[in-house]
């Protein structure tokens, strides 16, 4: 296994890498004054598992870049076997660019591509490669179990596209689910429009694919107030946090916001008091060793 890491996320990365008991085998991606990457070759990759492992976080396009050149140069040194490693995979809200992203991985050398909650499933049939979409359930599951009374809990989905996989973790946890409906309005802002459940006197513990402007979090945190609630808490795959996110969650009555480290951490979300953050590195590390053994199983068993 030869493992190869963008700039997106180095903290994820390191602690993939130290869940393998891997060294990378590229150094750090750097630029020319034009903006240019500069990526020195790597060692021989001929009949290795490539893992390259690339958030495409923001600044979504240089990330992207780097990922589809890493994967490239793999190609061209011989690879035959590239698993793109996207903890966080952009354009997931848009299935008609996310296409033309999975069009540009399979074009640049990927073979697989290993990702965690992707916020549409249908991006997976996009690709003509196999796709491993990781879900966090087991490390959510762990930290709600640690940090909640499960005896007055109740997990809220917080829209309908929300609620298979609030339901399955409910299942788990075996506690009662509640669910808003939500529109948009031109602008794109959400709107709850009804909510279905029992939350009086219970406290409440919200689940979603990802935190972005906040603005549907913080208005179910507010409406769930309005029907009882008590003490609110939310559970999100990826914090991406778009501008004024962090001062909305502050002002929120939320008590606290858990992630993953699947993007990486910027000095806002750092500094938010109220923004926790566990580690998918296992998982992930997981995902790649299960990957590269089942390839080589495959190869066993071809006769000679």
């Amino acid at each position: 296994m030869i493992l190869l890491s963008g700039n997106s996320n180095k903290p994820l990365s390191n602690s993939v890498a130290k869940a393998l008991r891997k060294n990378f085998s590229n150094s750090e991606i750097k630029k020319f004054q034009n903006g240019e990457l500069i990526l020195k070759k790597i060692k021989t990759v001929q009949d290795e598992f490539i893992a390259v492992i690339q958030a495409t976080s923001f600044p979504i396009h240089q990330n992207l870049m780097e990922l589809l050149f890493l994967l490239d140069q793999a190609r061209q040194q011989g690879a035959k076997n590239n698993a793109a490693v996207l903890p966080y995979f952009s354009y997931a809200r848009q299935p008609r660019l996310a296409r033309t992203v999975a069009t540009l991985l399979q074009a640049s050398g990927a073979t697989e591509i290993i990702t965690l909650n992707l916020h549409s499933t249908e991006i997976e049939a996009y690709f003509d490669i196999p796709v491993k979409n990781i879900q966090p359930t087991s490390i959510i599951d762990e930290d709600i179990r640690r940090n909640v009374n499960l005896k007055k809990t109740v997990l809220i989905a917080p829209d309908k596209g929300a609620l298979s996989s609030v339901k399955a973790l409910a299942e788990r946890l075996t506690i009662p689910t509640a669910y808003f409906e939500k529109e948009r309005d031109k602008q794109g802002n959400p709107h709850i429009t009804s909510f279905t459940g029992d939350v009086a006197n219970k406290d409440c513990v919200i689940v979603d694919d990802m935190v972005d402007t906040a603005r549907t979090l913080c208005n179910a945190v507010e409406a769930l107030k309005l029907q009882g609630a008590g003490a609110i808490s939310a559970y999100a795959t990826h914090g991406v946090f778009s501008k004024n996110s962090h001062r909305r969650i502050e002002q929120s009555s939320l008590e606290n916001l858990v992630i993953t480290d699947s993007i990486d951490r910027s000095k806002a979300t750092q500094a938010c008091p109220k923004i926790r953050q566990i580690s998918i590195a296992p998982l992930i590390a997981k995902a790649i060793e299960a990957s590269e053994e089942a390839l080589f199983a495959g190869f066993s068993m071809i006769k000679p």
